[in-house]
């Protein structure tokens, strides 16, 4: 009888375990809105509620631009280099008050901490 309960609880366990796995956090569009630093830079990005970005010098520079939006999991980049849109597709690590991560396509991390 006592092993009945534990093959039971045991079951249970695993069932929770892939649910929790499963189970993906998801954030809202204004979690990333703000002015932020990197891991990679320290001139500022800018996301705006509007779905733009920018990297803007202290000066007002704008050195990089495009525009940008949350999907479940993953921020979608996109920019103009040339002629051509450049869609990249970051997934989300973590996300905290006033920093995030995010995985890039070469598998390292980049860091944003927010500034303002």
């Amino acid at each position: 009888m006592r092993n009945k309960y534990l093959i039971i609880a045991v079951v249970i366990a695993i069932f929770v375990g892939i649910y929790s796995l499963q189970k993906k956090q998801t954030y809202k569009e204004s979690d990333f809105v703000g002015k932020w630093v990197t891991s990679r830079t320290m001139t500022p990005i800018h996301l705006y509620a509007n779905g733009e970005w920018e990297i803007k010098q202290e000066d007002d520079t704008v050195l990089q631009y495009g525009v940008w939006r949350y999907e479940p999991g993953y921020l979608v980049w996109v920019n103009k280099q040339g002629d051509q849109f450049i869609n990249d597709r970051d997934p989300v690590v973590s996300v905290a008050k006033d920093q995030f991560q995010v995985k890039e396509a070469d598998g390292s991390l980049t860091a944003f901490k927010r500034t303002d």
